[in-house]
């Protein structure tokens, strides 16, 4: 059996949960590609003051593959955000050192990440790449033809802008694929879009010129995963006549073919609701299950095939947390991958 080449398109944690899916995989060599317009929090910060891609995440990403679980803490250790005098305080230990090394390798990227992969011990067959190694900004305009630029603006509660957003685009115009993300596309044999921040995760990957081009030339087959759990100012808020609205899972997946220009292959929906006590808990923070408006598994439009599956971690309800469970999200990828020729 030739080994099965995956990419990975996504950010945030949605997007790691995936790579453990599936990195203890049979025979697989994966690329996870990710969004380069963070600009809050510890990487927002390096970003600003250093002038570099947003580290996080990278760094995310690449904590997934790493299996040394001290180095493992250390890459992802965050400094006390209390002690607010310390001008380390709130940073991630690896974002500072991605900083660091981009320095030392003076601005080349790509050639920093790789020696990364090889410091933290990460297997040959896994690496993650910028979707781009040019600086640009998320930018969205609302239904009220209002804008916001910067992804620090969005997925928050008390959001003043809950509005639908219209359409989003990066800013300046310019950014394009960097080369390696361009190859990985176009070589690989199934491209798996993460679930995750919508816009700011999964389209913000889509959004530089060259992805979709690649995405429609490369033969490989297409899958989305769909989110649990909406999220309060980007799938789920407050219309121009103050009705809530709430993505379901058939708009997560024209949101993300939209963007993509291309139809999914496969899609798989978790059809499994978290408890009561867990829904009130996401509700308070403006987020909701994503209801599956699909009655069964089966076939859509464009031979689309959808999955629906229990996918909820039976664990996450101690935490309360409603999120895809690895071992759930490991069984039902080995099955559909068994499909593909």
């Amino acid at each position: 059996m030739k080994e099965l080449k995956i990419v990975t398109l996504g950010g945030g944690t949605g997007h790691v949960r995936l790579l453990e899916a599936l990195k203890n995989l049979y025979n697989v060599r994966i690329t996870a590609i990710v969004a380069m317009t963070d600009n809050g929090g510890s990487s927002g910060r390096l970003r600003n003051e250093f002038g570099i891609f947003p580290p996080g995440d990278l760094r995310n990403c690449m904590a997934g593959f790493i299996n040394n679980l001290t180095l493992k803490k250390l890459f992802q250790f965050r400094f006390d955000e209390t002690e607010a005098k310390r001008e380390v305080s709130g940073h991630v230990f690896g974002n500072i050192f991605i900083a660091a090394l981009e320095k030392v390798f003076e601005g080349n990227s790509i050639e920093a990440l790789l020696w990364l992969h090889d410091f933290l011990g990460i297997d040959k067959r896994f690496r993650v790449l910028p979707v781009t190694t040019t600086k640009a900004h998320f930018r969205a305009v609302y239904a009220n033809d209002e804008e916001v630029v910067g992804e620090e603006h969005f997925n928050n509660s008390s959001s003043s802008m809950p509005l639908p957003i219209k359409c989003v685009e990066l800013t300046p115009k310019g950014t394009y694929i960097c080369e390696e993300s361009a190859e990985a596309l176009r070589e690989a044999d199934l491209i798996i879009f993460a679930p995750g921040s919508v816009y700011t995760s999964t389209i913000s990957v889509l959004l530089p010129e060259g992805v979709r081009a690649c995405l429609k030339d490369t033969s490989a087959k297409k899958m989305y995963i769909v989110n649990v759990m909406t999220q309060w100012g980007e799938t789920s808020g407050r219309g121009l006549d103050n009705n809530l609205h709430i993505f379901k899972s058939s708009d997560f997946i024209s949101t993300i073919q939209k963007y993509s220009g291309v139809d999914f292959d496969f899609i798989i929906c978790n059809n499994q609701k978290p408890s009561q006590n867990v829904l009130k808990i996401y509700e308070e923070v403006g987020s909701y299950f994503v209801e599956t408006d699909f009655h069964a598994s089966g076939i859509l439009k464009n031979n689309q095939k959808i999955f629906l599956e229990d996918l909820i971690s039976e664990k996450s309800e101690k935490v309360h947390l409603a999120r895809h469970d690895l071992e759930k999200l490991r069984e039902c990828l080995v099955r559909r991958l068994t499909e593909l020729p």
